[in-house]
């Protein structure tokens, strides 16, 4: 994927700019990270980051490969013991 010219935004959200804006600024990307927060953590059926501790976690194709001849079993928990 290719993006032309300059932006203000990333896949991980707004980038604060530099040398502007000052507190004002800061409350508006705060706020916007919490939003992206929220809409996040509703998407997945939960009110808490502690919620999300409960959500299996999916590894496929590649990756899940990869993992796997690294001898890093998802199915555990994590590293294979």
């Amino acid at each position: 994927m290719t993006v032309s010219g300059p932006s203000s935004a990333s896949a991980w959200g707004p980038r604060p700019r530099e040398g502007r804006g000052g507190l004002a600024a800061a409350g508006s990307y705060l706020a916007d990270y919490l939003r992206q927060l929220r809409t996040g953590l509703a998407l997945l059926g939960q009110d808490s980051l502690a919620g999300l501790t409960s959500l299996p976690l999916v590894v496929s194709g590649r990756l899940g490969e990869m993992l796997a001849g690294m001898g890093i079993d998802l199915s555990r928990g994590g590293l294979g013991t």
